[in-house]
């Protein structure tokens, strides 16, 4: 089982995004993401720890 099927297992709803980049348009344009589960490896601009940087930085209450 991987950890998409755990999330959905567990009744939370999860959103999928290929890169960075479009975890990052996802974010912007919903309010109601409580957590960010992300690959350290990722294809595009930033890896997961790059972005984890971002999203702190970005959305305050994040950090």
């Amino acid at each position: 089982m991987g950890a998409l099927d755990l999330v959905l297992a567990a009744g939370y709803e999860a959103l999928e995004a290929r890169n960075a980049d479009e975890a990052i348009r996802v974010l912007e344009t919903r309010d109601d993401v409580d957590l960010v589960f992300t690959d350290v490896q990722m294809p595009g601009t930033m890896n997961g720890i790059k972005l984890s940087h971002y999203i702190r930085d970005r959305w305050v209450a994040a950090g």
